[in-house]
């Protein structure tokens, strides 16, 4: 099994998954409203990605947690990630 980059095993496994899931939720969100016009696809997407971390560090500060601003750094580049996903995807449409 090949070893992560040196740079990425400084990043907390925590703050992957919320990228991951982030990344995840902004292109499925944007799957399920794709005959919606372009922009508002890639709003969407993010805002529900965005909004669900959010949510997740409510959730967590108000059960014996506290609210991590890294987590939600984490939540909205993945969230940017997969808006930007999204928009090459417009962008490049394949030819029948």
């Amino acid at each position: 099994m090949k070893r992560c980059p040196h740079c990425l095993r400084k990043i907390p496994y925590d703050k992957i998954l919320h990228f991951a899931v982030s990344l995840l939720l902004a292109l499925s969100a944007g799957c399920l409203v794709v005959h919606w016009p372009k922009y508002l696809v890639l709003f969407v997407g993010f805002f529900w990605s965005v909004c669900v971390g959010v949510i997740k560090e409510l959730y967590d500060a108000n059960n014996g947690g506290e609210f991590s601003w890294q987590d939600l750094l984490f939540d909205v580049i993945g969230a940017v990630c997969g808006v930007v996903i999204m928009s090459i995807v417009f962008y490049v449409e394949v030819a029948p």
